[in-house]
């Protein structure tokens, strides 16, 4: 007999739109805009506008990376405590 997968198994291939804004941070209008702009790849399933995974992931892969003056992503505080310290 055949085991079925249950829904905690399967991982979704695909998400809503309305899925993506109630699971992530970014709006319905900045989501739908972006399809629009051809950013983000999207289909169309009856109504619904649904987003693969894949693209997604893809997506947001693409977004412009926020760099900070003066940020050094190797220093570590844990690592011989803080520079101006005195130690």
């Amino acid at each position: 007999m055949l085991e079925r997968n249950s829904p905690a198994q399967t991982p979704r291939r695909a998400r809503s739109i309305a899925n993506l804004v109630d699971e992530g941070p970014l709006s319905r209008t900045f989501l739908y805009s972006a399809i629009k702009e051809g950013r983000l790849k999207a289909r169309k399933a009856g109504r619904r506008t649904v987003v693969l995974d894949d693209d997604y992931r893809a997506f947001l892969q693409a977004l412009p990376v926020i760099v900070v003056p003066g940020f050094d992503p190797g220093f570590d505080p844990g690592v011989g405590g803080r520079p101006d310290a005195g130690n």
